[in-house]
């Protein structure tokens, strides 16, 4: 029986994990307001039903984006239920909390005291909501990597605490293994999660230079982690006998994709992205670049109040910059800098940023420089919280978007069965999510078929011909699921102009204004978007 003491001991235990989970809730709470902040949401709802139906990623799913973000959007539906997004949105909030405590164990393993690690993941869980709700609020890939990023760190420095010359125990090298299996789970939830595996291998290389045999062992058993995970999913599509699909979207056509974009439009978006980013965060970032310079010069910055306290290890500065050095790679990888993609610098600026904090708030530099800082990060947190609830006011256009999609959908589920599928041509797989029927095609989108590209000139509305960058290989695919799968409905969204998509209407496209005349007959008009049904269904429509 436990004593009242042990209980006492077990709920002063559980104050700190309560604590960041309950500010992610109140933080995040926003995302709760609307159905979605970004379609990814829809996209990826869309995907992960299909496979939940038995429809492989890639083969009769398909999207460009590494495996795991759709796997963990079937898994959390196949929980909780299909075409509902807030049961993701749940998970989303626990994921960030999960990540703010690793980011905190992971600090307090490799120096700072227990105050200051507490505040790194803090100041994580804080700014990761610093910005738009479209980019920190929706249950995107980048969200979910970081719990892995952050896992990865931990179990590396478990393993191989400072203090320890090597990894010389069996429970070292599996830690190791773990932490490699780890990062090549962040990888396969966004290439750019590969990032961590280079955090660690500088860390050992700082570490191990001078001894290449322990170098080497370590740099092996993390590479056996990765090799277990992504040889895993390259198993599972070898059994499907699927692998040139899976060869195909998940490597071939994202390289392509990242090789769209000219060095001048790579920098427009730096210099027009970053600034937006950095803005709002400048608190962190200030305290960053203040921490990097105490830590470098092992003192604590003098400064009015009570005499600091002795400053952490320079290994806290090794940890930081890497961690933030390869996190801004990941940032400026592909070279589009969504707002999104900045949260992967989060990490290590938060552990570089915590000691300065932690002296500023006990009072070490004075009252107005706590009142500045305090100022400095939870303005920026009320301010966008107070936006994102008001996002559809501030943005009309966003709500008038959401609403046409709302009564497709709408439509569409009045006037068919659960059963029966659905196409949609243009970028619309929210009207999939409020119809709750399936893909009718591979596709719950039809980009790469307009070559109206994502993070391109060619996504803008009224783009001419000769910037659209469609791919070849993706007609076939999909004039092969309209004859063989035979989507009772086709949802020509892109004539209602959703998404920017004026002027790209499905009758534009010869062979699939060719199927339309031949198999189908238009059934109504939905908020600009001509519904078709196809023809030998007609004589026995569904009931309402």
């Amino acid at each position: 029986m436990t004593s009242p003491t042990g209980q006492a001991r077990s709920l002063r235990w559980l104050r700190w994990p309560l604590l960041v989970l309950g500010l992610a809730l109140l933080t995040r709470a926003p995302v709760f307001v609307y159905p979605y902040f970004l379609k990814d949401e829809p996209t990826y709802s869309t995907l992960a039903i299909a496979m939940l139906e038995g429809r492989p990623l890639y083969v009769e799913a398909v999207d460009h984006k590494p495996p795991a973000i759709s796997a963990t959007y079937a898994l959390i539906h196949a929980l909780f239920g299909t075409y509902r997004l807030h049961p993701v949105h749940a998970v989303s909030i626990l994921v960030v909390a999960l990540t703010a405590l690793l980011i905190t164990a992971a600090a307090r393993r490799w120096g700072l005291e227990q105050r200051a690690s507490r505040l790194a993941g803090l100041l994580y869980l804080l700014f990761s909501v610093v910005g738009p709700g479209k980019d920190m609020l929706t249950a995107n890939a980048e969200l979910f990597m970081l719990l892995p990023t952050a896992g990865a760190v931990l179990l590396y420095l478990l393993a191989r605490p400072r203090a320890a010359p090597g990894p010389k125990t069996p429970g070292a090298a599996l830690l190791l293994v773990a932490a490699g299996a780890l990062g090549g789970l962040a990888f396969l939830y966004k290439y750019q999660g590969g990032a961590v595996l280079g955090t660690l291998c500088c860390l050992e290389l700082a570490r191990s230079w001078r001894h290449p045999g322990r170098l080497l062992g370590v740099l092996l058993a993390i590479g056996v982690g990765v090799a277990l995970v992504i040889g895993g999913v390259v198993l599972w599509y070898w059994h499907l006998d699927e692998l040139a699909a899976l060869a195909f979207w998940a490597w071939t056509y994202p390289l392509h994709y990242s090789g769209l974009l000219t060095t001048g439009e790579i920098l427009r978006n730096a210099l027009v992205m970053t600034p937006q980013w950095a803005g709002p965060c400048l608190a962190l970032l200030v305290t960053a670049a203040w921490g990097v310079w105490r830590l470098g010069c092992s003192r604590p910055v003098t400064g009015p109040g009570p005499a600091p306290a002795a400053p952490p290890p320079r290994a806290v500065l090794l940890l930081g910059l890497l961690w933030l050095l390869w996190g801004l790679v990941g940032v400026a990888a592909g070279g589009r800098f969504f707002l999104h993609y900045y949260l992967q610098a989060l990490p290590g600026l938060a552990v570089l940023a915590a000691p300065v904090w932690c002296e500023v708030l006990s009072g070490q530099h004075g009252r107005r420089w706590r009142q500045v800082l305090v100022v400095g990060a939870i303005g920026p947190v009320l301010a966008f919280g107070v936006a994102n609830v008001a996002d559809h006011r501030i943005r009309p256009h966003v709500a008038a978007a959401v609403e046409a999609h709302r009564t497709i959908g709408e439509w569409v589920a009045a006037h068919s069965t659960p059963a029966e599928k659905v196409f949609v041509w243009g970028n619309s797989p929210e009207i999939h999510h409020f119809s709750g029927r399936g893909l009718g095609t591979r596709f719950p989108f039809t980009n790469y078929h307009s070559g109206k590209i994502w993070g391109t000139i060619a996504d803008e509305e009224g783009a001419p011909d000769a910037v659209l960058i469609p791919c070849p290989e993706a007609w076939p695919m999909l004039l092969a699921d309209l004859d063989r799968r035979r989507p009772a409905l086709i949802v020509d969204a892109a004539a209602a102009g959703l998404e920017r998509w004026r002027g790209h209407a499905a009758t534009r496209y010869p062979e699939l204004a060719t199927r339309l005349a031949r198999d189908y007959r238009q059934v109504a008009t939905v908020a600009g978007a001509p519904i078709y049904r196809r023809r030998e269904t007609i004589s026995s429509p569904p009931a309402p």
